[in-house]
C-alpha cells in the first residue's frame, strides 16, 4: 500500500507550498497522488540572436507555420535551423501540433486504441516531423545524442535548440539573466488550437512514492525536513526549479521570475509520449520516427505501422 501525498501534504501543512503541477503531473486516473514530485521541468525554443540576425529574422515565430518560414530564412542563409536528436526529443517535436489541435485528448486516445496515427492530428504531426528531419534538423541528426545536439547549439552550428529548465543554465550568465546571445520563445500555436500560450510541455520528473506501511512518526519528520528544506537547495546549489516555492539567495533573477511565472500561470500542461504510452509502443516509435524523419516511409506508412504496434499492444 501507497501513501496517499494529498493527505502527506494536509499533514504536514504543506499543501499550499505545492505547485499545481507537484500536485497534478503524477496524479492518477482515479484522481489519487501516490507520488511526491521534486522537479518543475518547463520547456521552450531557445536560439541565437546572431543567427537570426544574419538571416533576416525579426521575430520569433508565434504559429507554426511561421516557425517553419523561420527555418526556411535560416537555411537560405546557409544556417542550420534546429539541432536535436533521436528518441524522446523527437517525440516533442511529434507531440506539438497534436497538442495544440486537441491538448491531451489525442494522446490519451492513443494510448487506449481509440485513435488512430491515421486521424488528422497524426498525420499533420507527422508531415511536420518529417519535414523538420528533411528539411531543417542538422545533418546526421538521427545518429546525435542529447550531448551531442546541444554542443551543436551552443558552438552556433544550429540556429534553434529545444529543451526544458534543467538546461537552462547553459544559456545564462552568473546573475541568472539570459546572455546576450540567446534569446527564447514558446510553443507556437496552429489553427483552430484549443489553448494558448500558457499551456505547455512541462513535467515533474520521476516521484518518490512512500509505503503506508513504513510510514512513521520518524519518517514524517524526515520527509518534513526534506520538504522544508530541498527547495531552496534544489534551486540555489543545483539549478534545478522545484514544484515548490523557495527563496532564492541573493533575489531572484527577471528570467527565473518570469519562468515561476509561466509555472504559476499553466493552464495545462503536455503529456509526453513517451511516459503515456506502453514500453512497446514507444519501442516501435523511436525505429519508426526516425525511419520518418530520414525520409524513408511516408506519413502514411508511418502511421500504419505505428497503428499496428499499437492495437497488438494495447490489445495485450
Amino acid at each position: 500500500m501507497l501513501l496517499d501525498i494529498d493527505e502527506l501534504y494536509e499533514e504536514l501543512d504543506y499543501t499550499d507550498n505545492v505547485m499545481e503541477i507537484g500536485k497534478n503531473y503524477a496524479r492518477l486516473a482515479d484522481g489519487k497522488l501516490y507520488s511526491l514530485s521534486w522537479e518543475n521541468n518547463v520547456e521552450y525554443f531557445w536560439y541565437h540572436k546572431d543567427l537570426f540576425e544574419q538571416a533576416g529574422i525579426t521575430e520569433t515565430p508565434k504559429t507554426f507555420d511561421e516557425f517553419l518560414q523561420v527555418c526556411q530564412q535560416l537555411k537560405d542563409a546557409g544556417i542550420t535551423p534546429i539541432a536535436t536528436w533521436p528518441g524522446w526529443e523527437s517525440y516533442r517535436w511529434m507531440a506539438f501540433i497534436p497538442y495544440r489541435l486537441t491538448g491531451n485528448e489525442y494522446i490519451d486516445s492513443l494510448k487506449t486504441g481509440e485513435a488512430s496515427f491515421g486521424d488528422d492530428a497524426g498525420i499533420q504531426a507527422a508531415e511536420f516531423f518529417q519535414t523538420l528531419g528533411t528539411e531543417y534538423f542538422q545533418p546526421g541528426w538521427s545518429t546525435s545524442d542529447y550531448t551531442n545536439a546541444l554542443e551543436t547549439f551552443m558552438s552556433s552550428n544550429a540556429a534553434i535548440y529545444y529543451i526544458g529548465s534543467w538546461q537552462f543554465s547553459s544559456f545564462l550568465d552568473e546573475n541568472g539573466e539570459i546572455k546576450d546571445d540567446y534569446g527564447y520563445f514558446k510553443l507556437p500555436t496552429t489553427e483552430g488550437a484549443v489553448n494558448g500560450e500558457t499551456a505547455m510541455f512541462a513535467n515533474a520528473g520521476t516521484g518518490t512514492c512512500v509505503n503506508k506501511e513504513k510510514y512513521d512518526d520518524q519518517l514524517k519528520d524526515f520527509l518534513q525536513y526534506v520538504l522544508e528544506n530541498y527547495p531552496n537547495v534544489a534551486f540555489n546549489e543545483s539549478n534545478t526549479l522545484p514544484p515548490m516555492t523557495f527563496e532564492a539567495e541573493g533575489g531572484m533573477s527577471q528570467f527565473w521570475q518570469s519562468v515561476v511565472e509561466d509555472c504559476e500561470s499553466m493552464e495545462d500542461y503536455a503529456k509526453t509520449w513517451d511516459v503515456t504510452l506502453d514500453a512497446a509502443t514507444v519501442e516501435t516509435l523511436s525505429r519508426e520516427s526516425t525511419n520518418l524523419g530520414m525520409g524513408e516511409i511516408t506519413p502514411e506508412e508511418f502511421a500504419e505501422r505505428m497503428d499496428s504496434a499499437l492495437q497488438a499492444n494495447v490489445s495485450e
